[in-house]
């Protein structure tokens, strides 16, 4: 049977338990030292492996190296309460996470506009 590697959310699932249950433990940020540090993995297969960095270092190191495999970037789209309300019920109908789901959302919309491109040439 084939392995299958974590993605950043397995990841982040499995650095959480570790961390909940006592197999890692918080370290202030690598750089500054500051006690608001978060858990960061550079390489997604391996969970428990993490750098610990603030949120300021933690978005300079996104930054400065290439998206990771099975990195996805969070979309952010300012909506009402009630749009969010709307958009969390459709996910969870359909058995996604909100960003599954708007990611669904925003691909079958660019492919309706490249058919719609390809039918007016």
């Amino acid at each position: 049977m084939e392995k299958v590697l974590p993605n950043k959310d397995e990841a982040g699932r499995l650095a959480t338990y570790a961390l909940a249950n006592g197999t890692l433990i918080k370290q202030p940020c690598e750089v500054c030292n500051s006690k608001k540090s978060e858990m960061h993995h550079a390489d997604y297969s391996k969970p428990l492996e993490v750098m610990w960095l603030c949120k300021e270092h933690n978005e300079k190191w996104h930054t400065k190296h290439p998206k990771l495999e099975g990195y996805r970037e969070r979309i952010m789209i300012p909506v009402s309460a009630e749009t969010h309300a709307q958009i969390k019920r459709e996910a969870k109908e359909m058995g996604l996470t909100m960003n599954d789901y708007l990611e669904f959302l925003f691909e079958n919309y660019k492919n309706g506009v490249e058919k719609f491109k390809g039918n007016n040439k």
